[in-house]
């Protein structure tokens, strides 16, 4: 389902990950635990399709997770619970519904 190989990632100098290799596979279920800069955000950034590895492979359903179908298919939860309260419902659901490629068409005006 996701694989990461001799993956690497650096934030100017320092490095948030070094070559980390790891499978996740079909009905598996795994979350990255570690303590404060542990390259936790980092992984599931990279894994999104959020940003590139300095060096290595991320696939998520065997392709690139910067691929637009392959980003359909993985889900994710925001670190903060809640929403803007300055929007207002439309501009909510302007800004979820552009997450997707092809969103409800009830939600489109």
């Amino acid at each position: 389902m996701l694989a990461f190989a001799g993956v690497s990632k650096n934030y100017d100098q320092a490095a948030a990950l070094r070559g980390v290799n790891f499978a996740v596979h079909a009905g598996e279920l795994v979350t990255p635990l570690g303590p404060n800069g542990a390259g936790k955000t980092t992984v599931v950034k990279l894994l999104l399709g959020l940003m590139q590895p300095s060096a290595g492979r991320v696939r998520v359903f065997g392709g690139d997770p910067t691929n637009p179908q392959n980003r359909m298919r993985v889900g994710a939860m925001l670190q903060v619970g809640r929403v803007p309260e300055t929007l207002r419902v439309r501009e909510h659901i302007d800004l979820f519904s552009s997450y997707y490629l092809q969103p409800c068409r009830s939600l489109k005006s």
